[in-house]
């Protein structure tokens, strides 16, 4: 189990380079002791798929995807053949009722093809699989560790064969390029692949980027770099809309804020960066480490993991303006730390078929055991009502895992999935959740 600082979310980024979850443990320090609040659970079965042990990944903190055959695909920090995080496959029961399959599809080395994967994972419609290190990579640089990279696995042409790694960009800490992509990668519908680097670029403050193919490998273009100007240091994954636009969110800045990347009109052309809101670290929330989720209206939804009523973080909706240029903020809850958890740092999940979020805590939960929770907030069943937060689940440390650090993936049917750092036997776990 880890503890984060609310205090510290902010500096680690500066300090250690962003690595808050896996690399920068700082003690929590509570501003106040809030009241524990009952907030009621609702009927859900909530089972523990996998636990990992160590030699097969050790300390999930990636989102996972699914594949079209049912396949679930994550990366571990830690842990796989060498120690520098692996990334893993789930197959379904052969049978009904039966367990699913782990399978490790690589080992990181902890050189040139990088290492400590715990950043958004992403597939494109061809089965392959892109990710990011947050360290490694091998270019010569005064980043510790390496400065990360973006990889790229194939699945095999034959079933049961071996995925293929190819790396995609080595970032170097020089000649403009970014360091230390924290927030993972995202893939578009031609298999041009963008991301976010937390520090580096031509102000140091961090980048926006974009990788493709270019004849035999692949092509880096930064396509915004962030300056002293606005919020700075971009550490959550991007959201992608239907007009090509790039949202995200970045830490510094005041209170750190949401922004929005603007393709060009013409080819050859600059993005156009608009900061759409600045959190204030007070009641408007602090410190958004997660990115951005849009419903169909426009309008965007998050958490910050500090400010709010009890300082330890908010859900929010950013509505798109009717006039002029400035998003509107509703908080639409605030975390007390105790039983419903606090210090989100995980991305909220969308069932569009109901417009239901979901979403892990970071810590908070059971009295004493600070392992976090999974909440479910529903919509207003009249406009202007209010939101219905409720809690799907609390992590006890043990074989349910705890620390759940990363965003929940939602299948078909409506079921959720997601990893933990910490419990089982110490190494995390996947589960799922039937809400």
């Amino acid at each position: 189990m880890k503890f984060f600082s609310l205090l510290c979310a902010k500096a680690c980024v500066s300090l250690c380079a962003a690595a808050i979850r896996t690399f920068c443990i700082c003690l929590l320090v509570l501003p106040m002791l809030p009241l524990y609040i009952s907030v009621p659970a609702a009927a859900q079965t909530f089972s523990t798929l996998y636990t990992f042990s160590g030699s097969d990944g050790a300390e999930p903190l990636s989102n996972m995807v699914f594949d079209s055959a049912g396949n679930l695909f994550g990366t571990t920090a830690y842990g796989g053949a060498y120690g520098f995080g692996a990334v893993f496959q789930l197959a379904p029961p052969v049978t009904s009722g039966g367990t699913r399959t782990e399978t490790v599809l690589y080992s990181f080395r902890g050189g040139s093809d990088g290492s400590h994967p715990e950043t958004n994972l992403a597939m494109d419609k061809g089965g392959n699989l892109y990710g990011a290190t947050y360290f490694g990579g091998g270019v010569a640089s005064s980043c510790n560790m390496g400065c990360g990279t973006v990889f790229k696995l194939k699945p095999p042409a034959i079933r049961g064969g071996a995925w293929t790694e190819r790396i995609m960009h080595r970032f170097a800490q020089g000649n403009g390029d970014g360091y230390y992509p924290a927030g993972g990668v995202i893939v578009d519908s031609k298999g041009v692949v963008y991301g976010t680097t937390t520090l580096g670029g031509s102000n140091g403050l961090g980048t926006v980027f974009s990788l493709r193919s270019a004849g035999s490998g692949f092509s880096e273009s930064v396509l915004y770099n962030f300056s002293g100007a606005g919020i700075v240091e971009p550490a959550s994954p991007l959201t992608l809309d239907t007009s090509g636009n790039l949202y995200g969110t970045a830490l510094s800045g005041q209170g750190g804020g949401v922004f929005r990347l603007t393709p060009p009109a013409t080819a050859g052309g600059s993005w156009t960066e608009s900061t759409l809101f600045t959190f204030d670290g007070g009641l408007t929330g602090g410190y958004p480490y997660a990115g951005v989720v849009m419903d169909q209206q426009g309008a965007l939804y998050g958490v910050t993991t500090q400010g709010g009523a009890f300082g330890l973080g908010v859900i929010f909706k950013l509505s798109p303006p009717t006039q002029g240029t400035a998003y509107t903020e509703t908080v639409l809850y605030d975390f007390t730390g105790g039983s419903d958890g606090g210090g989100p740092f995980a991305a909220m999940t969308l069932d569009r078929n109901n417009g239901v979020f979901y979403g892990p805590t970071s810590y908070g939960g059971a009295v004493g055991l600070q392992c976090g929770t999974v909440f479910k907030l529903v919509p207003p069943s009249v406009q202007g009502g209010s939101w219905n937060f409720s809690l799907l689940h609390t992590f006890t440390g043990g074989t349910d895992g705890c620390s759940a650090d990363d965003a929940l993936t939602l299948d078909p049917n409506g079921n959720l999935f997601g990893v933990t750092a910490g419990g089982g036997i110490g190494s995390g776990t996947v589960f799922e959740i039937i809400p």
